[in-house]
């Protein structure tokens, strides 16, 4: 469970990332949510998540009890995901979103770092890599009880992919999301 100061900053995230689908009025309620139910929430319909123990090509997910779930969107590029890792030891989402352009990020990526920076997360860099697939730049913002990574991929064809990654502790992201 995500304790109530990290369920609004995730609210005031979701409302930041979304271009729409998200319950960003003023009355919800994200107090007590668990990330599973918040990415329920910014897909945009009330369809549960497909969960399996296996990875999204059949793959061993380590851990026993570990299940892998994919939210279908409501909208958008076929590309788009919302896919999380539930473990014992904590859980993760990840949810990436087609860009088209720098503009379309830097707003993206301004507004993430507004609302993460006015809720006292600490903020960390990665180091810029680059992949076949392209450059990849990322921020890693956390509590210790919320991790939020930031990251936009700039393919070698200027197609731009955003990736917000949110776990219910630092350890739980992945490390190879920030090096």
């Amino acid at each position: 469970m995500v304790n109530q100061r990290s369920s609004a900053v995730v609210r005031a995230l979701a409302c930041a990332v979304l271009v729409a689908g998200a319950a960003c009025d003023a009355g919800s309620n994200w107090s007590g949510t668990s990330l599973t139910d918040i990415a329920q929430g910014w897909t945009g319909h009330d369809r549960l998540p497909l969960c399996r123990t296996t990875g999204p090509s059949g793959e061993d997910l380590g851990a026993p009890g570990t299940r892998y779930c994919e939210w279908k969107l409501e909208a958008g590029d076929p590309t788009d995901r919302l896919t999380g890792m539930v473990r014992d030891t904590g859980t993760v989402i990840h949810w990436v979103r087609s860009s088209p352009d720098s503009t379309d990020q830097a707003r993206v990526l301004d507004s993430l770092g507004a609302v993460l920076g006015a809720a006292g997360l600490q903020r960390h860099e990665c180091t810029t890599r680059t992949s076949l697939s392209g450059t990849h730049y990322g921020t890693i913002w956390a509590t210790d009880t919320l991790a939020v990574f930031v990251g936009r991929m700039v393919s070698r064809s200027r197609r731009g992919r955003l990736q917000v990654s949110l776990g219910d502790s630092p350890a739980a992201l992945p490390p190879t999301l920030c090096q």
